[in-house]
């Protein structure tokens, strides 16, 4: 997928010149979905049980608005083993069943259109790392983080499954987070919106916010992408090994 194709209606050039770095840009769709089958659950579900979740940098958002903590979720082996550390995956299961909501960062690679999409990102912004977040809530009113900003990332979200309520504030404070009684005294509230399936939501560094499922279940997907001065761009290249198999059977 383009970053054009994400951003239709308003378009790149619109993007760089009137939102970028400047102020929150919501591109609500309600019949269309340019995002309809990016990302799809069973992937995802797939994802999370091929053994790979060993080294996937997974987080679970408990009541409190809060990572759980890392040995709540994982365990190290205290001998070296086929896996160092690796999920708890009945304490993940029994946390998606109770209400959480799971984070799974670095999935760039998920699939080619995710893998195509970031690595446009990155062309259309040079000197500027992206990556790919998801976030996963499997029940209405699932967890979520509190009131935050993010620093020092410009963020994409694109809701590709589901709806989700957005509340976003103006004001600064010097806190990286806090709860929403907090919020209601040291900022105004901005925007209020819910997201539909399509819809985009572009945010400045800096801008705190807060995203909440009431409705129901929810896939969203958050594209942190900023200067990275020393770095170089990661080799997403698709991998066509099912391709490989066909093209045998059919020369034999």
């Amino acid at each position: 997928m383009k970053l054009e194709a994400a951003l239709a209606g308003v378009g790149v050039e619109a993007l760089k010149a009137r939102y970028f770095g400047q102020r929150v840009l919501v591109l609500s769709r309600q019949k269309s979905n340019p995002f309809e089958g990016l990302i799809t659950p069973e992937e995802l579900e797939i994802r999370l049980n091929d053994g790979v979740a060993s080294d996937t940098a997974l987080a679970v958002i408990g009541p409190d608005g809060r990572k759980l903590a890392m040995d709540e979720l994982h365990q190290v082996q205290p001998v070296a083993g086929w896996s160092r550390a690796f999920v708890r995956k009945s304490r993940l299961a029994e946390q998606l069943a109770s209400g959480a909501s799971i984070v799974l960062h670095n999935m760039s690679h998920l699939n080619p259109g995710v893998a195509e999409l970031i690595a446009d990102i990155e062309a259309t912004f040079p000197g500027m790392s992206a990556d790919a977040h998801l976030y996963i809530s499997p029940r209405a009113s699932a967890s979520g983080y509190q009131v935050h900003k993010d620093l020092p990332q410009h963020k994409l979200y694109l809701q590709v499954l589901g709806s989700t309520d957005w509340t976003v504030y103006r004001g600064t404070d010097p806190r990286r987070s806090m709860s929403v009684e907090e919020a209601s005294s040291a900022l105004e509230v901005d925007i209020q919106v819910t997201l539909t399936p399509g819809s985009l939501l572009y945010l400045p560094p800096g801008v705190f916010h807060r995203a909440e499922n009431p409705a129901g279940p929810r896939i969203s997907l958050s594209i942190p992408f900023n200067e990275t001065p020393g770095t170089f761009a990661v080799d997403r290249t698709h991998v066509p090994l099912a391709r490989y198999f066909r093209d045998r059977k059919e020369g034999e």
